[in-house]
């Protein structure tokens, strides 16, 4: 609430509605956020009116969802793009993804791969029903990215030998090289990248032709004095 009453205060160097009578909305907003639209109605100029709509949408969310739509319905722009993905992301709905311009893609993505992550290990026909549940085709480089790069972050070390059963092997290994190439990353932030691994580590790669290459790229910049 302090970023949208810094972004009113300096909406209201011009011809508007006072900052105390703002402020005394939006702290009605907070109390009763069903009367939301009536309160924020008579708030000027505009960008006040809308950020006190979208302080309400906000509210609205945890108890509302038909009401926070109708108030994500009267935002605009940047503001209308980030009601719509959040009240998505709420109730799980993919169908508020649609409104989320400019956020529509980001906001299937981020629900179709949410619910993965809370289903690991659900097999490959699920993952393909729920990527067209949540408005993405398995089969594009969007649907193959997501659901390939679940498949191998499953198992820890990664076994890229599942790519061989799947239908475009190539997006499967690019998939996992980006995994594992994420995995090396936060390691080497972490100051815990491994310079001697087994097979029993998370990191080891495996031997595969994909992956030891990059795992030799981070030892060599980790592990080999200058």
């Amino acid at each position: 609430m302090l970023f949208v009453l810094n972004h009113i205060y300096l909406a209201c160097t011009s011809p508007s509605t006072p900052l105390v009578e703002v402020v005394d909305a939006m702290e009605l907003v907070t109390a009763r956020p069903t009367e939301t639209e009536t309160i924020c109605s008579t708030l000027r100029p505009d960008s006040v009116q809308q950020d006190c709509l979208w302080w309400g949408a906000e509210q609205l969310m945890r108890t509302d969802a038909d009401l926070a739509a109708k108030v994500c319905g009267e935002l605009e722009g940047i503001l209308a793009g980030e009601c719509w993905f959040q009240l998505a992301e709420k109730q799980d709905q993919p169908t508020f993804c649609s409104q989320a311009s400019p956020f529509v893609e980001d906001c299937q993505i981020h629900l179709l791969s949410r619910w993965l992550f809370r289903h690991p290990h659900t097999d490959w026909k699920e993952m393909t029903v729920r990527a067209e549940h949540y408005g993405i085709d398995p089969a594009s480089k969007i649907g193959e990215t997501v659901l390939y790069r679940h498949l191998v972050s499953v198992s820890q070390p990664m076994e890229l030998s599942i790519c061989a059963q799947t239908a475009n092997q190539g997006a499967c290994l690019l998939a996992g090289s980006g995994v594992y190439r994420d995995r090396l990353r936060y390691a080497e932030e972490q100051h815990t990248f491994p310079c001697n691994i087994d097979n029993q580590h998370a990191l080891f790669h495996n031997d595969h032709p994909t992956l030891q290459p990059i795992y030799q790229e981070f030892y060599e910049a980790n592990c080999v004095s200058p």
